[in-house]
């Protein structure tokens, strides 16, 4: 079954009301205003086609939100502009003022005229003008937000941890104690890192070896951290909750689950190369412990 087209013969046409648009500056308590003149920013003959044109010591206070919210009321808007700090500082805070007045927090578009030309300097009527472009910006483009449902998603607890060094085993560690399923990654064909191949730690010179074997057996011996040497990560994708990620096994050659470490198969390998644990001065065999 198709659509009826939007325009032309057979169109149905749109019963919903036509949008009104909302547009607040704010002086972000006079960090915002000396360059950018918000006097001629608020005049309301400047927009058309706006509802509502008005500006604000503070919208982030909860003062300057209990205003917001009964402007929205009062001019019966459905989308709104804010003219302000960066939206990373306050987009959720006017959210949620959207979401208390009973509108949809998706209708909402924050442009930052602090950090992008408040700050940045310059004469009042060039940053006035840069101000104004950013604004009509906005105004065209929440004309397009559309309203998105909030739902709930599976995700996955479990972890991934790349590097099994230092940090990499503490993490690894911490977050397999909340009964989390943790896969540690690490290129090199031993964990430990740096750390492993010191003699000595900052600033005591305390044994790093005595430091790092109790971490390194807690972690190959935890039944929920799953370790993979000689392993690299070749592509991430998705979001949190819900990663997929792909690795790269270098091959084994020694079957790890009957390993013991008694250095056999080094002694049977003809295949030298530089030793890592030697920082490349020295060689040792491709396959061994």
């Amino acid at each position: 079954m198709t659509e009826p087209p939007a325009s032309g013969p057979g169109a149905v046409p749109d019963e919903r009301p036509p949008a009104r648009v909302g547009l607040f500056l704010c002086r972000c308590a006079g960090n915002l205003g000396e360059r950018v003149r918000l006097g001629e920013l608020g005049d309301p003959e400047r927009w058309p086609g706006v509802a509502r044109v008005a500006t604000h010591d503070l919208l982030c206070s909860p003062a300057g939100r209990d205003w917001l919210r009964a402007e929205l009321e009062e001019g019966r808007l459905d989308r709104v502009v804010v003219g302000a700090c960066s939206p990373r500082e306050h987009a959720a805070t006017f959210r949620g003022v959207l979401r208390d007045a009973g509108r949809s927090p998706s209708l909402l578009q924050v442009v930052d005229l602090r950090e992008r030309v408040e700050w940045i300097g310059g004469e009042p009527e060039a940053a006035t003008l840069r101000a104004a472009r950013l604004l009509r910006a906005g105004l065209a483009r929440v004309a397009h937000h559309r309203h998105l449902e909030v739902r709930r998603e599976p995700v996955a607890a479990d972890v991934l941890v790349i590097g099994g060094g230092a940090a990499g085993l503490s993490a690894a560690l911490t977050l397999a104690r909340d009964d989390r399923r943790v896969i540690l990654v690490e290129r090199e064909a031993a964990l430990g890192g740096l750390a492993a191949r010191l003699d000595a730690v900052f600033p005591d010179g305390a044994c790093a070896s005595c430091f790092m074997e109790p971490a390194l057996d807690a972690a190959l011996h935890h039944p929920r951290i799953e370790v993979l040497t000689r392993t690299a990560v070749a592509r991430v994708r998705g979001a949190s909750g819900r990663f997929r990620v792909e690795l790269d096994l270098a091959p084994r050659h020694v079957d790890p689950a009957r390993c013991l470490g008694c250095g056999r198969c080094a002694a049977a390998c003809p295949v030298e190369l530089p030793d890592p644990w030697a920082a490349g001065l020295g060689r040792r065999r491709a396959a061994g412990p």
